[in-house]
């Protein structure tokens, strides 16, 4: 993980916490008043210095025209904080003249930076759970409402009282008050939406590193392979998951006819001696909210260092294909606009209740509230077709919400660049027709143009597939109905892991640190617990979300 963390006095009097650091430090800054720590992956850790004695520090990376931007070429933007808005990647940026500290981040908010102030000092990191770990702060459980019960929380705000984040493209000043700023994310005029995917494919391949693709029976990650396959880099596929699925067989037989390298990865692989200090290790490391079963990623993106240091991926390449979500195809031919009720219907996720009836109306209250402000900081409805309106809610929240702190935690090992959630991309995707999308135009005009071969491989979704000729969203329908007449009859991985710590969530459950904790109400808790055992397998899902919340609080 590559992170940052730093402390300003406010007194003069410097406080070290060095102590919650277990990080190699790779590099520092110390003054008078404030010092800075940096480490983790020397690829997206940085540090540089401008002609006026600007100390800076680079936690992710930046992309342009010329590709990833060494510590050399990030002068020019460091010169100019509003050219920071122009650059893709994902980055947090900390910059220190004078004991005025100025943090910074990229235009999506992939990348966050985390602030918590008393009257003596602030601190200051990319790492959520270091501030938990050096202050304890309790949960804000209003603002943990957004992230509770929404499909994906419409906040840029801390789940932790008293800790402040940054938004998208997100200013922070120390200097010693702590002021912060964010620009609500807006497409910007740039290249037509094939050039910018393009471009944004084929960065990574201007650095002459080995290339690692993800690479599924899907069309998302087939046109990025293609891409790669015409210009001749050196790149291997890996497919991730058990083999009995058709969608992982797919890539083999592509990368078996074309005589290209091909990796299998299985769960087997990744699974650890130990899952549930697994789980433990990666919730301590990662804050709460995450699925504790999301710890095998961990030991996946080791695996594919071992061979290469740049990992594409195809995640969120649906929106192009307005696949992402039924909602958006029906707002397309609803009549009227959407309002605050469609979209509160559309995000609100029921939680199993396992709090006291004050907590839970807390939750929901701060749901309703957080969706109105971000509600309220929209263009008006009227300024954009009903689905385009929803990219845009979409793009601003959903992006931050699925990647932090995920995305911060597994660059450890490697860069992850994921070239559809680029900013250029994102925003020539609103100048791009609906009906191209529907069609899938985007992926198949690239597999067509630049590698065509491709086109005669079938199209998977998990246990199904037809041919490339078909629409994904009759695949989908396809699925729906096999899935009908043939339920999946493999263990999920979620059942897997509840099902082998059985005990350690009993004593979990039985624990003081539980029992006694004000917000649960333990009754309905110990029941959740019991009746998932009992055999109701539908219970997995908001057991694992509890878990998610009590490791990691």
């Amino acid at each position: 993980m590559s992170w940052i963390f730093g402390a300003y006095s406010r007194t003069g009097k410097l406080k070290r916490y060095d102590e919650f650091i277990s990080d190699p430090i790779l590099h520092s800054f110390e003054s008078k008043n404030c010092y800075i720590l940096s480490g983790g992956n020397p690829q997206t850790c940085l540090k540089t210095a401008l002609d006026d004695g600007t100390i800076c520090f680079i936690c992710g990376y930046g992309i342009d025209a010329e590709g990833i931007l060494s510590a050399r070429q990030w002068l020019p933007y460091l010169s100019n904080e509003h050219s920071l808005e122009t650059l893709d990647g994902h980055f947090a940026v900390v910059m220190i003249n004078r004991d005025q500290v100025s943090c910074f981040n990229d235009q999506s908010c992939k990348r966050n930076l985390y602030f918590h102030e008393t009257d003596t000092d602030v601190i200051f990191t990319s790492e959520l759970s270091l501030i938990r770990k050096c202050r304890r702060p309790e949960i804000d459980f209003r603002v943990l409402g957004s992230y509770w019960h929404s499909y994906y929380p419409t906040t840029f705000k801390s789940y932790f009282q008293a800790v402040h984040a940054l938004g998208t493209s997100g200013r922070a000043k120390l200097n010693p008050g702590l002021s912060i700023s964010y620009e609500p994310w807006l497409p910007r005029e740039g290249k037509d939406l094939v050039a910018a995917l393009i471009d944004s494919t084929l960065a990574l391949s201007k650095s002459g590193t080995p290339i690692a693709i993800g690479l599924s029976g899907g069309m998302d990650c087939r046109a990025l392979y293609a891409l790669y396959l015409f210009t001749g880099v050196e790149l291997t596929a890996i497919s991730y998951g058990d083999m009995d699925s058709i969608d992982l067989q797919i890539p083999s037989q592509i990368t078996g006819s074309l005589n290209r390298p091909f990796r299998h990865i299985s769960y087997e692989q990744t699974e650890p001696r130990d899952s549930w200090q697994a789980a433990i290790d990666y919730l301590d490391a990662t804050s709460l909210m995450m699925n504790p079963v999301n710890y095998g990623y961990t030991r996946l993106y080791s695996l594919i260092a071992e061979t290469s240091k740049l990992y594409v991926s195809g995640y969120w390449g649906e929106i192009y294909r307005m696949r992402y979500n039924w909602h958006y195809l029906f707002s397309t031919f609803k009549l009227s606009k959407l309002d605050y009720a469609w979209l509160a219907r559309v995000l609100y996720q029921p939680s199993y209740p396992i709090f006291t009836s004050d907590v839970a109306l807390t939750l929901y209250r701060g749901f309703k509230e957080e969706l109105s402000s971000a509600l309220s900081e929209m263009p008006p409805l009227a300024s954009y077709p009903n689905a385009r309106w929803l990219d845009l809610f979409f793009t601003r929240y959903a992006l931050h919400a699925f990647n932090l702190p995920k995305l911060a935690y597994f660059d450890r090992f490697l860069i992850d660049h994921m070239p559809y959630m680029q900013g250029s991309v994102m925003s020539a995707h609103f100048s791009y027709g609906m009906f191209k999308e529907i069609r899938e135009r985007l992926h198949r005009q690239i597999i067509r143009e630049y590698y065509p071969r491709l086109e005669k491989f079938s199209l998977a979704l998990a246990d199904i597939s037809a041919p490339y000729h078909w629409n994904q969203y009759a695949l989908k329908v396809k699925l729906n109905l096999h899935l009908r007449k043939h339920p999946y009859s493999r263990i999920s991985r979620a059942d897997t892991f509840l099902i082998q710590n059985r005990e350690n969530i009993l004593d979990l459950l039985s624990s003081q640190r539980v029992r006694e904790y004000p917000a649960y109400n333990y009754p309905l808790l110990k029941a959740l617990v019991s009746n998932y055992y009992q055999g109701q397998n539908s219970l997995r899902t908001p057991l694992i979300k509890w878990l998610g919340f009590e490791l990691g609080r």
